[in-house]
């Protein structure tokens, strides 16, 4: 699972894609803003509900952590609202790796799905430092 700076940024930046998941659940990765911004893996939270210390945010809170999808949380995105099955899907995506990755070369499998996404489902893309 990615935890690095830069998929915490893109994350964090994808306004569109945090708007989809509506409440935690065990298994998601939780990226905690503080006032010195995103620390690498310090300030990332596995929801593990049977683990007292990592429970769901307080819905209270002030300041919304931000979602981190995991592979397959982004493939379910596209899958069946995009595409009619996971072999369309990816039969889109090898073509989509070979003209992205001239583009914008992405560290993780997580941010190239993230990158399609983002460009599939709502027309943006990542130029290194924001969706446009």
């Amino acid at each position: 699972m990615d935890t690095s700076a830069e998929y915490i940024e893109m994350c964090t930046k994808s306004d569109s894609l945090q708007n989809i998941l509506r409440e935690w659940d065990d298994g998601d990765f939780l990226a905690y803003h503080n006032e010195y911004g995103y620390e690498r893996e310090a300030d990332v939270a596995f929801i593990c509900d049977s683990d007292p210390y990592y429970q769901r945010p307080d819905p209270k809170c002030k300041v919304r952590p931000t979602w981190l999808p995991r592979q397959d949380q982004l493939q379910e995105i596209v899958i069946g609202r995009v595409f009619d099955s996971a072999q369309d899907l990816m039969r889109w995506a090898y073509s989509f790796l070979d003209t992205i990755y001239q583009q914008y070369p992405y560290n993780s499998i997580e941010q190239f799905w993230l990158m399609f996404i983002m460009k599939e489902k709502f027309n943006k893309e990542w130029n290194g430092s924001e969706w446009k």
